[in-house]
């Protein structure tokens, strides 16, 4: 069987028998298609080893210039297939299976608040407990440096918050 209609085999079965989502299946149908691309759409599913997928990695990251989370979708929807075909039967062995393709992903920093998201969760959690409604906005450990002024930009005086009437 070839790779292109192994896809269009792959992709039917998705929607109609594993009832996957749109979403799912259009993203399978463009990764498997940049998949047969690089390959080559008339080439035997077969004639696939563990050598490929490295060397495609490598090709998403140079030609495509992907990050590393897509990358790793790609690569998923390219395994994805290969157990499909070893379970249908189209191929004896999945090639890819024990293939170690490791993509590190970066890390992120966690998004800091926004003052004005700061005080809203505040004022939340100040409605929702007595004990919050004596607690001071900003804390006092948040006061600006003493060698900083009052009306430095980004430093706001200590209020006390009052409870409602």
């Amino acid at each position: 069987m070839r790779i292109d209609k192994a896809c269009d085999e792959f992709l039917r079965d998705c929607a109609n028998v594993r009832k996957l989502s749109e979403h799912t299946t259009r993203a399978y149908r463009l990764d498997l298609a940049r998949f047969t691309r690089f390959a080559g759409p008339g080439k035997e599913v077969t004639s696939f080893d563990r050598t490929v997928l490295p060397q495609y990695v490598e090709h998403l990251f140079t030609e495509h210039h992907l990050k590393e989370t897509s990358a790793k979708r790609h690569v998923a929807s390219v395994r994805s297939l290969f157990r499909w075909l070893e379970d249908g039967g189209h191929v004896p062995e999945d090639p890819f299976r024990g293939a170690r393709v490791r993509i590190k992903l970066p890390r992120r920093l966690p998004r800091v608040l926004s003052r004005a998201e700061l005080a809203t969760s505040w004022n939340i959690l100040r409605q929702k407990t007595s004990a919050a409604s004596r607690l001071e906005w900003p804390p006092s450990s948040c006061s600006p440096p003493a060698s900083a002024s009052s009306s430095s930009p980004g430093f706001a005086t200590t209020t006390s918050i009052s409870q409602p009437g």
